[in-house]
């Protein structure tokens, strides 16, 4: 027979620790922090807990797996680990999107693609990008305004939407003008 007594003493919860000793009961044991989480049944310190990775993040305390941790949804994104609310996920910036949700750095969030502009932070898919109207053209991905679509140079047109070159404004015929 085994004489050790701490198989009688219960161990915390995945999820919770606890650094003293004779704890007395399960309230003696401390969730992990917002945005950490522990699949460790007794851990005996704070550092037990680990952080969510870039890209996800946990509102809730004493979670106890990876998996619990919450993906940023499609058109955000978080470089940071242990991230505790939802709105620590960042928009991607005006004129870019994400249609990947758990996206971990900023430069994962697309450029609208040149002939098109968005105003909108934060968007999940490009088709939220917006034509530069007949006339105009951008030859730049990422435009977050319509003031940064250019006019057809004078005496060159386009009746296109979403022209993304200088070349797609055609020169008027002769006898004609613009």
């Amino acid at each position: 027979p085994s004489n050790d007594a701490s198989s009688n003493c219960i161990k915390c919860d995945a999820g919770r620790w606890s650094s003293n000793l004779s704890v007395a009961s399960y309230d003696g044991c401390i969730a992990c922090h917002t945005g950490r989480w522990s699949s460790t049944p007794g851990s005996a310190t704070s550092s037990e807990c680990i952080a969510c990775d870039a890209g996800k993040y946990s509102n809730k305390a004493g979670v106890d797996a990876s998996s619990k941790c919450i993906d940023c949804v499609a058109g955000r994104w978080s470089s940071n680990d242990g991230v505790s609310e939802w709105s620590g996920c960042i928009e991607c910036e005006a004129g870019r999107w994400s249609s990947t949700r758990g996206v971990d750095q900023k430069g994962k969030c697309i450029g609208c693609d040149a002939g098109r502009w968005s105003n909108v932070t934060g968007m999940d898919a490009s088709s939220k990008c917006i034509a530069c109207d007949a006339g105009k053209y951008s030859a730049v991905a990422g435009v977050n305004s319509t003031s940064r679509c250019i006019a057809c140079l004078a005496g060159r047109w386009s009746s296109a939407e979403g022209v993304s070159t200088e070349t797609g404004c055609i020169g008027c015929d002769a006898g004609r003008w613009s």
